[in-house]
């Protein structure tokens, strides 16, 4: 991986009324708000918007991937020890 910044997006799941979280195996749908903040980032990367920045973005949608904190962190620090992670789609009423 190298020295390069890590960008991780995590759409994070809904959850039911009782708790828990819902998932799928497959999702039919892919997230919009998760592809419209890619494709913002792939974009600000290009034009040079976030200065002269070599970046690996990574999209997680947990409503049919699991999120590893963990795995996120070690390749973080393996990159160079720098990277974002944002979540993308959240409403505070799922919190």
């Amino acid at each position: 991986m190298g020295d390069r910044f890590q960008i991780y997006l995590i759409k994070p799941t809904r959850y039911h009324d009782d708790g828990y979280p819902l998932t799928w195996w497959r999702s039919i749908v892919p997230s919009n708000s998760l592809a419209c903040m890619a494709g913002i980032v792939d974009d600000a990367l290009e034009r040079g918007a976030l200065g002269n920045v070599e970046a690996d973005v990574h999209t997680i949608d947990e409503i049919h991937s699991k999120v590893d904190p963990k795995r996120i962190a070690r390749d973080i620090e393996k990159a160079g020890g720098r990277g974002f992670i944002g979540l993308v789609g959240v409403q505070s009423n799922q919190f």
